[in-house]
């Protein structure tokens, strides 16, 4: 019986830390300056009440985002994963803002 709980637990800990190695790489593999842009658009509208927002909106308000902190499209090449799940959110919240939604 304990034998079990120890096993189950084992498999849930290296499921999670497979899921998590899987996401890291598939952004590190993909994101350069050529596409970095067109990566971030993709991810903020992968919510669906921001799927139909213009390309041009959410590149405009991404612009403002970096300009406001003094960061460019290069430097995001050597950020974290985490990093750029925080930018993501913070557009993603003044998209909604200034789409309408939960205002």
């Amino acid at each position: 019986m304990v034998f079990k709980a120890i096993l189950r637990g084992f498999l849930r800990f290296f499921k999670i830390l497979y899921i998590f190695i899987l996401n890291k790489q598939s952004i590190k593999m993909d994101f350069n300056t050529e596409n970095a842009s067109s990566i971030l658009i993709n991810k903020i509208k992968q919510k669906p009440e921001l799927n139909s927002v213009n390309d041009k909106f959410i590149q405009e308000s991404l612009e403002n985002y970096l300009k406001k902190r003094n960061l460019s499209l290069e430097s995001l090449k050597n950020f974290r994963e985490k990093e750029i799940k925080v930018i993501v959110k913070d557009i993603r919240a003044k998209l909604r803002l200034l789409t309408g939604q939960f205002s």
